[in-house]
């Protein structure tokens, strides 16, 4: 299943965006992407919640996490305040905290 990047890099693939497209989505540059991929800067909560709830990626984020179930979500008016809410809940510093990769 690999871990938390390869996910995020066989997503990008399979909705064929670049590099700077896919990183626009999360609101960073190419070159933060890139340091994320490297492991020098790590994904946010965020990041995750934006690719959970932007339509062009919609990625269903239990996937993301774990490699498992679908890759996508399925369309959910309320699904960014679900995510939003649990982020909130389980990660140290909130949503705002950072992800291990």
């Amino acid at each position: 299943m690999g871990n938390l990047i390869e996910r995020i890099e066989q997503l990008r693939g399979v909705l064929d965006m670049t590099q700077k497209g896919f990183a626009a989505v999360m609101g960073l540059k190419q070159s933060h992407y890139a340091q994320i991929l490297s492991g020098r800067n790590r994904l946010s909560a965020d990041h995750i919640a934006k690719l959970s709830t932007d339509p062009r990626v919609n990625v269903n984020p239990i996937w993301l996490f774990t490699g498992t179930g679908s890759m996508f979500n399925i369309i959910d008016d309320k699904l960014g305040e679900r995510v939003h809410a649990v982020l909130e809940t389980t990660m140290p510093h909130g949503a705002g905290g950072r992800m291990p990769t």
